[in-house]
């Protein structure tokens, strides 16, 4: 109800605005300071997009899983999280919520059982092999025996058709992930993809922004906008990772025929 009236007002002042260029002869630019900060904002007011399934891959304790359960109270959020110790914690602190189901699972390219390697804190944990990078980024506490399943096959388990935003943070497992969703990503099941992406060459954790633009291009994807962009350090004036989101470019041409510009 509320993307039809949104849609028709966006109408009515496309027409206005095309009027009043006509009459004055003057172009007509609208400025919007706050685009870039906050992607869920961004989706709705940029597309009117009706979120209703959000996934959440990598979700640690639940520190995204309660900010979308908070701002999508008629969406269905579910929550990824292998480890066992942190699934606990992320139960707990989305017990509240309504609308958030938790799996201790890992999602990547492949169903299987695997070991995963630990950290000191939790946000840190990978399936990646962490043995070329410095313990004081990294810091092995102990392994655990964890279950992987894809993306693909969740979704075809949980009779789930469609998923309206996807977000990943696995520390530099995304890209496995979303190779797990293939068959979703080349039929557009997917409308909105959230990676963590490296943004230098210094930065070994992350996977590089140019392998998820090939990737996700080539499936047709585009980048819709960056965020929580990340300095290495203080006194270091380079960008270590951010965090891009893919549209889907069905999405955009069903936004254009509806007269919505999504780009910014």
């Amino acid at each position: 109800m509320l993307g039809k009236l949104h849609r028709k007002i966006s109408s009515a002042l496309q027409k206005s605005q095309k009027f009043y260029r006509d009459l004055s002869n003057c172009r007509i630019i609208q400025i919007n300071r706050h685009h870039g900060l906050d992607v869920l904002s961004d989706i709705r007011v940029r597309t009117t997009s009706d979120l209703r399934i959000v996934f959440d891959v990598g979700a640690n304790v639940g520190q995204s899983a309660r900010a979308y359960s908070k701002y999508l109270p008629n969406a269905q959020i579910y929550c990824f999280e292998p480890v066992l110790e942190t699934f606990k914690q992320l139960q707990q602190n989305t017990s509240e919520c309504n609308n958030a189901y938790c799996f201790q699972l890992a999602l990547g390219p492949e169903e299987k059982q695997t070991e995963i390697t630990l950290q000191k804190y939790s946000l840190e944990n990978s399936l990646l092999n962490y043995s070329d990078i410095a313990l004081s980024e990294a810091e092995a506490v102990r392994t655990e025996i964890i279950q992987v399943t894809t993306i693909s096959d969740f979704c075809q388990n949980h009779d789930i058709k469609q998923i309206d935003f996807l977000k990943v943070d696995t520390e530099g497992y995304d890209l496995e992930v979303l190779r797990g969703a293939k068959s979703l990503l080349d039929d557009h099941k997917i409308t909105y993809i959230q990676v963590e992406a490296g943004m230098n060459y210094n930065n070994k954790k992350h996977v590089p922004i140019q392998e998820f633009i090939r990737y996700l291009e080539s499936r047709g994807y585009v980048l819709f906008g960056i965020y929580d962009q990340m300095a290495w350090f203080q006194n270091k004036a380079r960008l270590r990772f951010c965090n891009p989101v893919f549209i889907s470019e069905r999405e955009v041409e069903l936004r254009s025929r509806e007269g919505i510009d999504v780009m910014f």
